[in-house]
């Protein structure tokens, strides 16, 4: 979802002619997505400490889905651009939530390895989300598309919710291998693509 938030703002330019958009309002509109999703960063690392990444990554998730439907039903500037740093602020824990749910759940040896098939794995997203989504603009219009983005985004942060444990270790991080135990990897293996 990630790949497809940074994506979403370049591949609807026609929202730029619908919402009477100037040059430079675009490019703000653009950048809001980074620089909320950079903002995000430090604050989601001490959630995940303190609640693990079950919690956070939901709630991060459905204030994406907010923002897309933000932008989905924007009539202005600033309605847009609310949205798009929400959108931001929904996708900043993606990659960060699963590489600490994998150090949480796996023994290092694993999560190191994991972490790599993941890092590739999500490069994939990268290089597939921009097709589907500007098959959908073009097929159903932006407002459309956008709105299918939040309608992912609503789906993916229930999984997350179901699929992933309680995952907050008041232990020492660094069990041994016997006692730790993957809860719900296989879920998150499935998101790295899109995330």
């Amino acid at each position: 979802m990630e790949h497809v938030g940074r994506r979403q703002s370049s591949s609807v330019v026609p929202s730029s002619r619908d919402l009477l958009l100037f040059p430079c309002q675009f490019g703000v509109l653009s950048s809001a997505f980074f620089a909320c999703f950079a903002a995000t960063q430090l604050p989601v690392g001490l959630l995940f400490d303190r609640f693990g990444c079950r919690l956070p990554m939901t709630a991060l998730a459905l204030c994406g889905a907010v923002g897309s439907a933000m932008i989905a039903t924007a009539t202005s500037f600033a309605h847009a651009l609310l949205g798009q740093g929400l959108i931001g602020m929904g996708c900043a824990p993606a990659i960060m939530g699963i590489y600490f749910h994998y150090g949480q759940a796996l023994p290092w040896q694993k999560a190191a390895r994991v972490a790599t098939t993941v890092a590739t794995s999500g490069s994939l997203g990268a290089l597939v989300s921009a097709t589907p989504l500007e098959l959908l603009v073009s097929m159903l219009g932006w407002r459309y598309a956008v709105a299918a983005s939040a309608c992912c985004m609503t789906l993916a942060s229930g999984l997350l919710y179901i699929s992933v444990n309680t995952d907050r270790n008041e232990e020492n991080p660094m069990l041994d291998e016997a006692s730790r135990s993957p809860n719900n990897v296989g879920f998150l293996i499935f998101l790295s693509p899109i995330s």
